[in-house]
């Protein structure tokens, strides 16, 4: 089916969809106001207008659904009668209602006498959920909380009561691969020191030295605990002990006389990774075990047992609580059955444990006793649907910290012209349904459609959504569970991240891309145009080289184009003419991570000249001539960084920025921000459509938990 004058049709939906009488933009703007920018007030006011205003049932009970959480969040009452509203007036609309029931259930139990009270105490904190060790912890009396500057790398500590800021450390270059900064900040018990680990400067962007440091809470006294001789020290710090006088890691060298723990067989010869205390005075390190990185809630009120989180059985999505006995290794569990339980952390001073679960579908906080190395009763629910939270202490009085990360994903369009690439006017939002669940755009070769993921949770996940020129939308016939880059265009068909290739005009499934890879670690696969080969990048089958093949998808013949002794090529993507692969990587010797150029069928890599290169999505142009990218760039003095588009072209020469510039967030659910990606340059070069993500952070505080 064909499609006219797709420009035309854009253009006049980018006009209406600015003005103010559309409500799916106005309830867009309502949240971002909540949630990114924390105007609680301005979102109420614009919530009410899509209330009174809108037609839509979905819109209306989305925003009285915004509406109870602000008044929520400012401990108003009027909470009450929205979600009341919702449940009474919008039952239809399952999603918001059941939100609304489990917010009106967790009000009425406050209401009823246990008094766990939940208050927001900040915005604009730095959230990191990976191990990369850049969340910090709130210290023992609840009023301050230590962390990892995202800008500098630098440690920093923030006063809770003021939201005054105070730098700790002045020698961090940034937290990206090879920079110095610091990492694992963790307050004493007593709340008057920090130990944390820092990560020197090197040229590469792993595997640079660290050191174990201490220093007083105010910023004095930095010392360097020694390492052993000839020994990479600590990989994270885990915890003090109650004692003050050592510090519990996770460390890489681990003598391999130490007891294994929770370790294959195939890894059990010279493992050198587990947990050790390091004594304060002397550096002398005392090993606990050998084992894989547990995801650890620190040591006991009294420094014995070890409390962490592991699947169970290995490789299932369920996940237990243990704890481990530092004077033998022996494991008892604590809390098992169904969900992903996770999160857990001691409670001062009580022998009580709060953590995160699933197990009620979704997550809320729990507790459960431990008493004499064993669980002492039934977990007990605190908060439910407390939402993805990453846990920042316990404080003497019971309260707990937390972290919540709320992201913002939509699609703008922007007129471009075809020869500059500079855009022409002021972008819009492109898709007005499901506000900041949509992202990773798609042209069609023909201009006729675009195909982008949208997080749909009603509809089981995120769904490959095909939005043609007359508004109309396919969706996929199967969710998505993962996805990295936009989707990619076979003529009619089209191929999603996980290699589907997938009808156009019903959204059916036709059949799955079987990829193989020659080497058990990760590869990259690119999809050529004509979905009939694919260009895989992987080591080579000894894991010593990097190969690069392409791969005929009928056939399953493989034909080396490259091999050499680089790092992995990452982000393969085939040009239009099936001319080029380019790739994320660095040239073999080389330290600086850029744009890779290989010619389709084979031969040199070439670099382009690229500084601070994002970890995203990038497209060609369609005449294969330039490549649409992002990347981050020093913004106003005091601002931070920002992401920039720009173009590069394939002869070489400097980036090219085509006036698309936001803050930068730091990866999803960071810091508070925006990021772009995904660039997708229509066919006649005039339209731009590209994802703008925004991510904000806010520090929770559960108070009066019931802890007898």
């Amino acid at each position: 089916m064909r499609f006219k004058n797709v420009v035309l049709v854009f253009a006049a939906a980018a006009v209406l969809m600015g003005q103010p009488a559309d409500m799916g933009v106005m309830l867009q703007r309502a949240i971002r106001l909540e949630n990114v920018q924390g105007d609680l007030s301005g979102a109420i006011d614009l919530y009410k207008k899509v209330v009174a205003g809108a037609t839509d049932r979905a819109i209306t009970a989305k925003a009285l659904l915004g509406l109870g959480e602000c008044y929520e969040k400012q401990g108003n009452a009027q909470a009450q009668k929205a979600y009341e509203r919702l449940v009474k007036e919008f039952g239809d609309q399952a999603e918001a209602a059941r939100t609304a029931q489990a917010r009106l259930a967790a009000l009425g139990r406050a209401r009823g006498g246990d008094g766990v009270v939940a208050q927001l105490i900040t915005r604009d904190v730095y959230l990191e959920t990976s191990f990369e060790g850049l969340t910090g912890r709130v210290t023992p009396d609840g009023r301050l909380y230590v962390f990892v500057d995202p800008v500098s790398g630098n440690l920093a500590v923030r006063d809770l009561e003021s939201g005054a800021v105070k730098r700790l450390t002045n020698d961090g270059t940034g937290i990206r691969g090879g920079d110095a900064h610091a990492a694992y900040p963790t307050p004493s018990r007593d709340g008057k020191q920090i130990a944390f680990v820092w990560l020197s400067a090197t040229s590469r962007d792993r595997d640079y030295p660290s050191e174990l440091r201490v220093m007083s809470i105010d910023g004095s006294g930095m010392r360097t605990i020694p390492a052993p001789s000839g020994r990479d020290y600590p990989t994270w710090v885990v915890d003090w002990t109650p004692d003050g006088k050592s510090i519990l890691i996770y460390s890489t060298a681990v003598p391999e006389s130490t007891p294994l723990f929770r370790m294959p067989s195939t890894l059990k010869a010279g493992w050198r990774r587990g947990f050790a205390t390091v004594d304060l005075k002397t550096a002398e390190m005392h090993p606990i075990v050998r084992s894989y990185a547990l995801r650890t809630g620190g040591l006991s009120p009294d420094g014995r047992w070890l409390l962490y989180s592991e699947p169970i059985p290995p490789g299932s999505s369920n996940w237990g609580i243990f704890a481990l006995d530092t004077q033998n290794a022996k494991e008892t569990a604590i809390v098992s059955g169904p969900g992903r339980n996770l999160g857990a952390m001691w409670v001062p001073g009580t022998d009580r444990i709060v953590f995160r679960s699933d197990r009620k579908g979704k997550n809320g906080i729990w507790t459960v006793g431990f008493k004499d190395g064993a669980a002492a009763g039934d977990p007990i629910l605190i908060k439910p649907d407390a939402g993805d939270y990453t846990p920042l202490g316990v404080s003497r009085d019971g309260s707990l910290f937390y972290g919540l990360s709320h992201e913002s994903s939509d699609i703008y369009s922007a007129a471009v012209d075809p020869v500059t690439l500079r855009v022409q006017g002021k972008p819009a939002i492109a898709v007005a349904s499901y506000p900041g669940r949509n992202m990773w755009p798609s042209w069609s070769p023909s201009g006729d459609a675009f195909a982008y993921y949208s997080d749909r949770e009603t509809e089981g996940g995120s769904r490959l959504v095909i939005r043609h020129s007359d508004g109309k939308e396919t969706v996929a016939s199967v969710p998505f569970q993962n996805f990295d880059f936009a989707p990619n265009w076979c003529g009619a068909n089209l191929a999603g991240h996980q290699s589907q290739l997938f009808d156009t005009t019903t959204g059916e499934r036709r059949r799955q891309l079987q990829v193989k890879a020659t080497f058990r670690g990760g590869f990259w696969v690119g999809i050529a145009p004509d979905c009939e080969s694919a260009y895989v990048s992987n080591p080579t089958a000894d894991g010593l080289k990097r190969r690069i093949y392409r791969y005929e998808i009928a056939t399953g013949k493989e034909t080396d184009l490259l091999v050499d002794g680089g790092e992995l090529a990452r982000m393969p993507l085939v040009s239009p003419d099936r001319h080029w692969v380019a790739f994320r990587g660095k040239l073999e010797g080389s330290a600086t991570t850029t744009v890779l150029l290989l010619p389709a069928q084979g031969g040199s890599l070439r670099a382009l000249d690229v500084n601070g290169l994002n970890d995203c999505g990038y497209s060609w142009t369609p005449d294969s001539k330039r490549l649409l990218l992002s990347r981050r760039v020093e913004g106003a003095a005091g601002t931070g960084p920002e992401d920039e588009f720009f173009w590069i072209s394939v002869e070489g020469g400097a980036p090219q920025p085509i006036g698309i510039r936001m803050r930068a967030g730091f990866a999803s659910n960071h810091v508070n921000g925006a990021s772009l990606s995904a660039p997708s340059l229509s066919p006649d070069g005039k339209r731009l459509l590209y994802s703008a993500t925004e991510t904000s952070n806010e520090l929770w505080l559960l108070r009066n938990l019931p802890l007898k």
